[in-house]
């Protein structure tokens, strides 16, 4: 699934974590850490999550 933002999420920090945790794929298999989709998100104002 592919989601993408007008504007960032005001807590970027905490909404990368709540990803994590609903689909820890993103980090495990993609990012590599939770700061690592923080920055991701920030920068592309997208999110993509997949679950194996």
């Amino acid at each position: 699934m592919e989601v993408g933002f007008a504007t960032k999420p005001a807590d970027l920090e905490g909404f990368a974590q709540e990803v994590y945790r609903f689909c820890p794929d993103i980090v495990d298999q993609g990012t590599g850490s939770v700061s690592g989709l923080e920055d991701e998100v920030g920068k592309t104002q997208t999110l993509f999550l997949w679950w194996d």
